[in-house]
Protein backbone atom coordinates (compact mmCIF):
# COMPACT_ATOMS: atom_id res chain seq x y z
CA UNK A 1 0.00 0.00 0.00
CA UNK A 2 0.76 3.44 -0.47
CA UNK A 3 0.19 6.60 -1.19
CA UNK A 4 -1.82 7.47 -4.22
CA UNK A 5 0.29 10.88 -5.08
CA UNK A 6 3.26 8.39 -4.66
CA UNK A 7 2.21 5.86 -6.83
CA UNK A 8 1.42 8.41 -9.97
CA UNK A 9 4.60 10.18 -9.61
CA UNK A 10 6.20 6.49 -9.88
CA UNK A 11 4.14 6.29 -12.75
CA UNK A 12 4.87 9.42 -14.24
CA UNK A 13 0.63 9.61 -14.82
CA UNK A 14 -0.44 13.44 -13.97
CA UNK A 15 -4.22 14.20 -13.08
CA UNK A 16 -5.61 10.64 -12.61
CA UNK A 17 -8.75 10.01 -10.38
CA UNK A 18 -9.29 6.04 -9.25
CA UNK A 19 -12.51 7.36 -7.33
CA UNK A 20 -15.40 9.09 -7.31
CA UNK A 21 -18.09 10.26 -4.68
CA UNK A 22 -21.13 11.13 -5.75
CA UNK A 23 -23.86 13.34 -3.31
CA UNK A 24 -27.33 12.89 -4.58
CA UNK A 25 -30.43 15.22 -3.32
CA UNK A 26 -32.68 13.65 -0.74
CA UNK A 27 -35.76 11.71 -2.34
CA UNK A 28 -33.78 11.06 -5.62
CA UNK A 29 -33.46 7.22 -6.94
CA UNK A 30 -30.53 5.70 -5.74
CA UNK A 31 -30.28 3.08 -8.83
CA UNK A 32 -31.31 5.58 -11.04
CA UNK A 33 -28.73 8.06 -10.52
CA UNK A 34 -25.86 4.82 -10.12
CA UNK A 35 -27.09 3.76 -13.76
CA UNK A 36 -26.79 7.75 -15.08
CA UNK A 37 -23.33 7.87 -13.48
CA UNK A 38 -21.71 4.22 -14.92
CA UNK A 39 -23.44 5.44 -18.43
CA UNK A 40 -21.52 8.96 -17.61
CA UNK A 41 -18.25 7.36 -17.26
CA UNK A 42 -18.57 4.40 -19.13
CA UNK A 43 -15.58 5.12 -21.82
CA UNK A 44 -13.93 4.22 -18.05
CA UNK A 45 -13.47 0.78 -16.47
CA UNK A 46 -15.68 0.50 -13.62
CA UNK A 47 -14.70 -1.63 -11.09
CA UNK A 48 -17.54 -1.24 -8.53
CA UNK A 49 -20.41 0.78 -7.15
CA UNK A 50 -20.87 1.34 -3.50
CA UNK A 51 -23.78 2.34 -1.78
CA UNK A 52 -22.56 4.80 1.48
CA UNK A 53 -24.57 2.17 3.75
CA UNK A 54 -22.45 -0.49 2.54
CA UNK A 55 -19.22 1.43 2.74
CA UNK A 56 -17.01 0.58 5.61
CA UNK A 57 -15.62 3.88 6.68
CA UNK A 58 -19.39 4.85 7.06
CA UNK A 59 -20.66 1.69 9.29
CA UNK A 60 -17.82 2.50 11.39
CA UNK A 61 -18.66 5.72 11.60
CA UNK A 62 -22.52 4.95 12.58
CA UNK A 63 -20.83 2.17 15.09
CA UNK A 64 -18.64 4.69 17.10
CA UNK A 65 -22.11 7.56 17.22
CA UNK A 66 -24.40 4.53 18.07
CA UNK A 67 -21.12 3.45 21.34
CA UNK A 68 -20.88 6.82 22.19
CA UNK A 69 -24.95 7.82 22.28
CA UNK A 70 -24.77 4.57 24.56
CA UNK A 71 -22.28 5.84 26.64
CA UNK A 72 -23.99 9.35 26.62
CA UNK A 73 -26.94 8.21 28.11
CA UNK A 74 -25.38 5.85 30.54
CA UNK A 75 -22.17 7.85 32.36
CA UNK A 76 -24.03 11.58 33.12
CA UNK A 77 -26.65 10.09 34.89
CA UNK A 78 -24.19 8.12 37.17
CA UNK A 79 -21.86 11.01 37.41
CA UNK A 80 -24.68 12.78 38.65
CA UNK A 81 -25.93 10.51 41.10
CA UNK A 82 -22.37 10.09 42.63
CA UNK A 83 -21.80 13.90 42.56
CA UNK A 84 -25.33 14.46 44.50
CA UNK A 85 -24.42 11.68 46.95
CA UNK A 86 -21.14 13.41 47.61
CA UNK A 87 -22.28 16.60 47.94
CA UNK A 88 -25.15 15.24 50.37
CA UNK A 89 -22.55 13.52 52.79
CA UNK A 90 -20.44 16.76 52.81
CA UNK A 91 -23.56 19.12 53.36
CA UNK A 92 -24.27 16.63 56.09
CA UNK A 93 -21.23 17.09 57.76
CA UNK A 94 -20.91 20.94 57.29
CA UNK A 95 -24.27 21.24 58.82
CA UNK A 96 -23.88 19.14 61.57
CA UNK A 97 -20.09 20.54 62.42
CA UNK A 98 -21.60 24.06 62.82
CA UNK A 99 -24.98 23.31 64.48
CA UNK A 100 -24.11 25.61 67.21
CA UNK A 101 -23.98 28.57 65.29
CA UNK A 102 -27.35 26.91 63.62
CA UNK A 103 -28.53 27.26 67.00
CA UNK A 104 -27.16 30.31 67.95
CA UNK A 105 -29.21 31.63 64.87
CA UNK A 106 -32.13 30.72 65.42
CA UNK A 107 -32.19 31.92 69.07
CA UNK A 108 -31.39 35.10 67.71
CA UNK A 109 -34.30 34.87 65.52
CA UNK A 110 -33.40 33.48 62.43
CA UNK A 111 -36.48 30.89 60.47
CA UNK A 112 -35.79 27.61 59.24
CA UNK A 113 -36.26 28.89 55.46
CA UNK A 114 -33.33 31.47 55.98
CA UNK A 115 -31.02 28.81 57.44
CA UNK A 116 -31.78 26.52 54.39
CA UNK A 117 -31.56 29.26 51.85
CA UNK A 118 -28.18 29.88 53.48
CA UNK A 119 -26.95 26.77 53.62
CA UNK A 120 -28.51 26.10 50.33
CA UNK A 121 -26.06 28.49 48.46
CA UNK A 122 -23.31 26.12 49.05
CA UNK A 123 -24.47 23.77 46.91
CA UNK A 124 -25.24 25.88 43.99
CA UNK A 125 -22.31 27.05 44.33
CA UNK A 126 -20.77 24.31 43.57
CA UNK A 127 -23.23 23.46 40.84
CA UNK A 128 -22.45 26.87 38.78
CA UNK A 129 -18.40 26.07 39.61
CA UNK A 130 -18.97 22.43 38.16
CA UNK A 131 -21.25 23.60 35.08
CA UNK A 132 -18.26 26.21 34.01
CA UNK A 133 -15.63 24.06 34.76
CA UNK A 134 -17.24 20.89 32.81
CA UNK A 135 -18.53 23.33 30.00
CA UNK A 136 -14.61 24.35 29.83
CA UNK A 137 -12.98 20.96 30.07
CA UNK A 138 -15.71 19.36 28.11
CA UNK A 139 -15.67 21.67 25.26
CA UNK A 140 -11.36 21.15 25.34
CA UNK A 141 -11.72 17.30 24.96
CA UNK A 142 -14.39 17.12 22.85
CA UNK A 143 -12.33 19.55 20.31
CA UNK A 144 -9.41 16.58 21.14
CA UNK A 145 -11.41 13.91 20.03
CA UNK A 146 -13.08 15.57 17.18
CA UNK A 147 -9.28 15.73 15.47
CA UNK A 148 -8.65 12.00 16.58
CA UNK A 149 -11.97 10.74 14.83
CA UNK A 150 -10.93 13.08 11.68
CA UNK A 151 -7.51 11.91 11.62
CA UNK A 152 -8.18 7.88 12.15
CA UNK A 153 -11.49 7.62 9.79
CA UNK A 154 -10.08 9.74 7.65
CA UNK A 155 -12.61 12.50 7.19
CA UNK A 156 -12.92 15.10 5.10
CA UNK A 157 -14.08 17.58 7.52
CA UNK A 158 -15.29 17.65 11.14
CA UNK A 159 -16.26 20.31 13.03
CA UNK A 160 -16.68 20.65 16.91
CA UNK A 161 -19.59 22.89 17.92
CA UNK A 162 -21.06 24.28 20.93
CA UNK A 163 -24.66 23.44 20.99
CA UNK A 164 -26.68 25.84 23.33
CA UNK A 165 -29.42 23.18 24.12
CA UNK A 166 -27.66 20.72 25.58
CA UNK A 167 -25.37 22.68 27.95
CA UNK A 168 -28.65 24.11 29.18
CA UNK A 169 -29.81 20.39 29.57
CA UNK A 170 -26.45 19.63 31.38
CA UNK A 171 -26.53 22.67 33.69
CA UNK A 172 -30.28 22.22 34.81
CA UNK A 173 -29.67 18.90 35.32
CA UNK A 174 -26.39 19.64 37.56
CA UNK A 175 -28.48 22.42 39.41
CA UNK A 176 -31.00 20.25 40.17
CA UNK A 177 -28.71 17.15 41.59
CA UNK A 178 -26.56 19.88 43.54
CA UNK A 179 -29.98 21.41 44.92
CA UNK A 180 -30.96 17.92 46.13
CA UNK A 181 -27.26 17.13 47.53
CA UNK A 182 -27.57 19.92 49.12
CA UNK A 183 -31.72 20.76 50.33
CA UNK A 184 -31.83 17.42 52.23
CA UNK A 185 -29.26 17.73 55.07
CA UNK A 186 -29.81 21.76 54.94
CA UNK A 187 -33.72 21.28 55.66
CA UNK A 188 -33.25 18.06 57.97
CA UNK A 189 -30.59 19.71 60.32
CA UNK A 190 -31.66 23.08 60.25
CA UNK A 191 -35.18 21.78 61.95
CA UNK A 192 -33.54 19.72 64.15
CA UNK A 193 -31.30 22.37 65.47
CA UNK A 194 -33.50 24.09 67.92
CA UNK A 195 -34.05 20.45 69.55
CA UNK A 196 -30.70 19.01 70.07
CA UNK A 197 -30.13 19.13 73.90
CA UNK A 198 -27.47 20.72 75.52
CA UNK A 199 -24.70 19.07 76.47
CA UNK A 200 -23.94 19.34 79.87
CA UNK A 201 -20.83 20.53 81.83
CA UNK A 202 -18.41 17.82 82.87
CA UNK A 203 -17.17 17.69 86.55
CA UNK A 204 -13.62 17.48 87.08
Amino acid sequence: FMAPEEAFFMLSKGDVFNDFAVQIEPGADLDEVIDDVEEELEPSVILGTVKQDDQPSNFRMKEEIRQNRELSDFMPPLILIISSLSLYIAMSRLVQSQRGIIGLAKALGYGNIKLLVHYLIFALLTAIGGTLLGFAIGYYLGAAITELYAEFLRLPFLENRVYPQQVQTAALLAFTASAFGGLVPASHLSRRAGRWPRQAPSLA
